[in-house]
């Protein structure tokens, strides 16, 4: 007789939201994964999208394209030429490299290249575990930030106090109008209850306003798409504060009660500080919005209070996305739309829910060397003659393909080439994986136990995520790895707990209060009486910001010091001409880039997968710059600028902005033999050039040129 079980699990992806899941389990083999619409446990309800990336992992656990044992290099960097190897010898010679690296070179030249493959999981991590491993053998060069959100966040907290700027999602409702700015939550979920509470809004007549250069799905939800040039928001923004000053829309008493420097602003976006008022036709040529839309949007965003700016990740991996972080949370603040109901700081993506914390705790870092991750092939590459503080000779990296992800592919893979040794733990071969000279094959969320928080703390819950299967072939937990290395280099109380005692002290930590209880539910709701509303102490309470003067900053004392024209005390519009129309790159490669998610992917993972590859990666453009190029539905073109080429299909709709073309980010570069990329790879094209103040990702901000496949 079959054995049929029903185990409750958890995605432990960055997907955009953590779902609760069903694993349905015949003779110990997961044949299929359900997730409900909602969960409830004593009057309290988390409601969840969950979609196909979580409904269909088995698919990636059974995958038969698994690393299934340890690797060792015989070929050359890039290539696929590897022997099998136990663990020991592969361990051996890993421990062998570092103590030689360390002898010779100091851990100064050992960067650390760990990401989070398992992103919230709050034990089996494989970053915070990589960390530990290293600070305990010495130190090592951190990489700070990530792609995601470098720009915002800082600007977050020079103008706050603080990232946590955003509402619970079951907020939304009480807005009476919406602004998507750059937002796609329906393909990026943005946490698992949002298209829940977007589509409650939108019930109780909440209008939903989608700034985007494309009409994605969250655009056709809305009430109204408005089409934007890429890299041009900041502008816009500015434009609508300009209608609000002039025609007397300010909250004048929140401004004057909270802020500080608001003056500053008001005299640049006047026109009194360089001469230049910025009105919505100043702002039309610049972002080809008509200043009647501009003009109309401000004066609703106005006067329909309360209402809701939300900034999506988008607009800000621009090279001006500094000043679209700042300017959103300033058009945010001038109306009044802080730190009440329905209203949104416009600042990160950061919500009130339970966090890690740091979790397992982490040695002290005895090397005081700090890069921001955009720079890592400029590290690799330039080193001391460069400016950086070190030369780099190892690198370790876990759960990662950060050469796909990097902006600039050809000189990214230049940099790992120079690595004088590079060993990485991931589940599949991935493109940045064949550059390692050892590999470790790490295990699946399946394969182990822990506990998951909601993405970017948007909910409230936490989620056991149960382990289904033992590990398959050779393969092992993160945290295993790491223990076993540790052990073999004479760090014996490197790992003193067990999983389950982790586990229950992560839960005791958080006030769990039954965790056989919670294990056995897959989850545990924590009691809220009303919506969470960022900064609400605050303004209602007189509590301080945590600013250096207690107050909103609009005008940054810090940033003034700097002095440097493009890093400004105040936000601005920035028009330094960096590949946008009008650059010397524009006359042979006049179409503008953007490289938004997938919605069948996270990032680069699941690429390999029958899920990842549920929708062909197609090039959309629009009908009028397919035409002059001779361009049909399907038909395969090359898309292509300084730093490289890639071959797609192209897909022609009106759903992309006239002068812009979208081609999706993380599928796996793929060269031919000519080294052109044949899976329509997007970071074969993107920039490396950094933002000019946190040094982070522009990838949004390139320019190429689209033709037919040359014969």
């Amino acid at each position: 007789m079959v054995q049929i079980k029903v185990v409750p699990t958890s995605c432990a992806h960055d997907c955009g939201g953590k779902c609760l899941l069903y694993a349905h389990l015949e003779d110990g083999v997961v044949k299929r994964i359900q997730a409900p619409a909602q969960y409830e446990h004593d009057g309290k309800v988390i409601w969840q999208n969950a979609c196909i990336r979580g409904l269909q992992y088995q698919k990636r656990l059974y995958d038969p394209n698994r690393l299934k044992h340890p690797l060792i290099r015989v070929g050359k960097k890039g290539g696929s030429d590897f022997r099998r190897g136990s663990w020991d010898e592969a361990l051996g010679i890993v421990a062998k490299r570092l103590e030689k690296v360390q002898k010779e070179y100091g851990n100064e030249a050992i960067l650390d290249m760990s990401r989070g493959g398992s992103y919230t999981a709050v034990l089996q991590n494989p970053k915070p575990w990589c960390r530990r491993f290293l600070n305990t053998f010495g130190g090592r060069v951190e990489l700070q930030g990530v792609y995601s959100s470098d720009a915002t966040t800082p600007m977050s907290k020079i103008t706050y106090g603080s990232p946590e700027t955003d509402h619970s999602r079951d907020d939304l409702p009480n807005s009476k109008l919406i602004l998507l700015w750059g937002w796609n939550p329906l393909d990026t979920l943005f946490g698992s209850d949002t298209l829940h509470w977007l589509t409650e809004a939108k019930r109780r007549g909440t209008k939903l306003v989608c700034i985007d250069p494309r009409n994605t799905m969250t655009a056709k939800f809305s009430t109204l798409w408005i089409p934007i040039r890429p890299s041009t928001d900041a502008a816009m923004l500015i434009a609508m504060a300009y209608v609000v000053l002039k025609e007397g829309l300010i909250d004048e008493e929140f401004v004057s009660r909270f802020t500080l420097g608001f003056e500053k602003f008001e005299d640049y976006v006047l026109g009194e500080e360089d001469g230049i008022a910025k009105t919505p036709e100043w702002a039309e040529k610049i972002t080809d919005v008509p200043a009647r839309t501009i003009s109309t949007l401000a004066r609703e965003y106005a006067t329909l209070k309360p209402g809701c700016l939300r900034p999506g990740l988008g607009p800000q991996r621009t090279y001006t996305g500094e000043q679209f972080a700042r300017a959103a949370s300033v058009l945010a603040i001038m109306t009044g739309n802080v730190g009440i109901h329905g209203g949104n700081p416009a600042g990160a993506s950061f919500g009130p829910g339970p966090v890690t914390g740091i979790f397992p705790p982490c040695p002290e870092n005895k090397v005081k060397i700090v890069v921001p991750i955009f720079l890592w092939p400029d590290l690799l590459l330039r080193g001391k003659s460069g400016g950086y503080a070190t030369d780099i000779k190892l690198a370790y990296m876990t759960g990662g393909n950060i050469l796909n992800q990097q902006g600039h592919i050809a000189r990214s893979m230049d940099a790992l080439k120079r690595l004088e040794f590079f060993v990485a733990h991931d589940q599949f071969l991935n493109p940045t994986l064949r550059f390692a000279d050892v590999i470790l094959p790490a295990c699946t969320f399946m394969e182990r136990n822990d506990i998951i928080v909601p993405w970017e703390s948007q909910g409230n819950f936490l989620l056991y995520q149960t382990k289904l299967v033992d590990p398959m072939y050779e393969s092992k937990p993160d945290m295993e790895i790491f223990r076993d290395l540790a052990e073999l280099m004479g760090m014996n109380d490197f790992n003193p707990k067990t999983e389950e005692e982790w586990l229950r002290e992560f839960a005791a930590s958080r006030d769990i209060p039954d965790f056989d209880d919670f294990r056995e539910r897959g989850f545990y709701i924590f009691g809220r009486k009303e919506p969470h509303v960022a900064f609400q102490e605050q303004i209602r309470d007189g509590v301080p910001f945590s600013t250096p003067s207690g107050k909103i900053e609009i005008y940054s004392n810090a940033l003034a010091e700097l002095h440097d024209p493009l890093i400004p005390p105040v936000p601005k519009w920035i028009d330094d001409g960096l590949e946008a129309p009008g650059h010397r790159l524009s006359v042979d490669h006049p179409l503008q880039l953007i490289t938004p998610k997938a919605k069948d992917r996270i990032n680069s993972t699941l690429f390999n997968t029958p899920v990842g590859r549920s929708s062909d990666q197609s090039l959309w453009i629009n009908p009028m710059d397919a035409t002059s190029r001779s361009i049909g539905e399907d038909t395969v073109v090359e898309v292509w600028n300084e730093r490289g080429r890639c071959r797609v299909k192209a897909h022609v709709t009106d759903a992309i902005k006239r002068g812009v073309v979208s081609l999706e980010e993380g599928t796996w570069f793929t060269p031919d033999a000519a080294g052109i990329d044949i899976a329509g790879s997007a970071n074969v094209l993107t920039s490396d050039t950094p933002t000019p103040y946190v040094r982070a990702t522009t990838q949004h901000t390139s320019l190429v040129q689209v033709q037919q496949k040359s014969t």
